[in-house]
């Protein structure tokens, strides 16, 4: 019964890290895949200006990151 739970919260996890790393990629933001890259470099690609993104954007992906 434990391993059915653990599967899945680690299904949930992956699914809003894939959704975050989309929101990204339609703001032509690339950064590779995987939890810990997205957790090491999002905070430093939502304090950059350049970027063009909204603040409904920063907080959905700091949100994100956040878990």
């Amino acid at each position: 019964m434990l391993h059915l739970m653990r599967s899945r919260l680690v299904q949930q996890r992956t699914a809003l890290i894939d959704r975050a790393r989309a929101m990204r990629l339609e703001c032509g933001v690339a950064v590779g895949r995987g939890r810990k890259t997205m957790a090491g470099k999002l905070p430093a690609l939502l304090a950059r200006d350049d970027l063009g993104l909204t603040q409904t954007r920063r907080d959905m992906l700091s949100q994100c990151v956040q878990g």
